[in-house]
């Protein structure tokens, strides 16, 4: 029971605590600025992060989630990074196209498999180094 004589809502999260989920985890204010904004005391956010399970796991749901929708976000715009990085390769501007070389060299597959190393002096000269990752290591060695 509360100190007002109602019932404590012990399977539902409060409006207060609800938005402070949202604060924290979408909108990434600081937990000052948390308990501010949903008129709480800063000691009482801290108890519901560390004391409350309830809050505890929908805060951690909704980092998840978060998690989540970010890689989403990334995974969908994988496809149209990749079709950028090619068509460098085939630009104009040859550092860029070398960047993007070694970028497309040491990815493939999705995997690092290869050292490129690119570098140019004053005279426009340019040297390209490709190594298995094994021939590195053992270079090191």
């Amino acid at each position: 029971m509360s100190s007002k004589g109602g019932k404590r809502r012990k399977n539902k999260l409060n409006p207060k605590q609800e938005k402070a989920i949202n604060l924290l985890v979408f909108c990434e204010y600081s937990r000052t600025e948390t308990a501010s904004e949903v008129n709480v005391h800063y000691k009482t956010l801290w108890e519901w992060l560390n004391q409350n399970e309830l809050f505890i796991k929908a805060y951690e749901k909704a980092e998840k989630a978060k998690d989540a929708d970010v890689r989403r976000m990334f995974k969908s715009k994988t496809y149209k990074a990749v079709n950028k990085i090619v068509s460098l390769v085939d630009c104009g501007d040859p550092k860029a196209a070398l960047a993007a070389a070694k970028e497309v060299l040491d990815r493939a597959d999705g995997r690092m498999k290869t050292n490129v190393s690119v570098t140019a002096d004053t005279d426009g000269d340019v040297e390209i180094l490709i190594m298995k990752r094994e021939e590195r290591e053992a270079q090191k060695s």
